[in-house]
């Protein structure tokens, strides 16, 4: 017989809601919320540039964490992110 699960028991994909703080913090990054610049992507324990290598690069291979991620930032930090490291993949509109 098989059994029903309880839609609030099932498990839900993280990027549905964006992305989980504690993974990136793993990876070594972490977003940084502000409200006067809007959301920027920051290492740690290793640069602000690596960081932005790292999920950049993800994003360009077809990440869905790291594409949420990166739609998470501000648009000026996208941006930068884009020129420093290269299409994401992902629109900057």
């Amino acid at each position: 017989m098989k059994t029903s699960v309880p839609e609030s028991d099932q498990p839900v994909e993280r990027y549905e809601r964006g992305f989980d703080l504690a993974q990136a913090g793993r990876e070594g990054w972490t977003i940084d919320y502000n409200c006067s610049t809007g959301a920027r992507l920051r290492g740690i324990g290793q640069s602000d540039l690596g960081a932005w290598w790292h999920v950049a690069r993800a994003a360009a291979h077809g990440s869905t964490y790291h594409c949420a991620a990166l739609a998470e930032l501000a648009p000026e930090e996208r941006l930068a992110i884009e020129v420093h490291c290269g299409p994401t993949g992902i629109p900057l509109l």
